[in-house]
């Protein structure tokens, strides 16, 4: 008898507990939490429709271990821009410092985000004369660290693809179908 009622008591408690944990975030989090947080300080948010009518969490709007190292030492994100302009989205590239994580380079960008991952290259040459250099006023807050070179960075859904390549310091763009 006594039973019934505390055990109606924990399932209150849980309930009011992960009902204050999801109002504390306001949403779900879609991408890590350390990515959200550099995403807010500089004007953007993450994707929160991103896994809508998608089969799954595959290629998420992140992707960890962008240049040599330590894979949570460097990142690149999608966000979706706070401020007016018809470049809704930016390509965030995160680089660790002694500091925490730090924006390295974005690219405001006008289609919609896909999923990341690595694209492997197994001619770049032949890939490379495909690309289309990313415009100066585009690329100018695109990182320059060296450390970025030749990392194919995919942005992909349903056959379609964006391929983002820093080649000999310029940013490169690669669209297909």
């Amino acid at each position: 008898m006594i039973l019934r009622p505390i055990f109606y008591l924990f399932l209150l408690v849980t309930f009011a507990s992960s009902c204050t944990w999801a109002a504390s975030f306001g949403a779900s989090l879609i991408m890590p939490e350390e990515l959200v947080k550099l995403a807010k300080k500089n004007n953007c948010s993450q994707p929160n429709d991103f896994f809508v009518n998608k089969p799954g969490p595959i290629d998420p709007p992140y992707l960890y271990g962008v240049v040599d190292g330590n894979a949570e030492d460097s990142a690149v994100f999608w966000c979706v821009r706070n401020d007016k302009g018809h470049k809704k989205y930016s390509l965030m590239f995160m680089l660790r410092t002694e500091n925490g994580p730090k924006l390295s380079g974005e690219l405001r960008w006008i289609n919609s985000p896909m999923g990341l991952s690595f694209f492997n290259a197994k001619n770049p040459e032949a890939i490379i004369n495909r690309y289309v250099e990313i415009g100066k006023e585009d690329a100018a807050s695109m990182p320059k660290d060296e450390r970025f070179e030749d990392r194919y960075i995919m942005n992909s859904y349903d056959g379609v693809a964006e391929i983002f390549v820093m080649e000999n310091g310029r940013w490169l763009v690669s669209q297909q179908h």
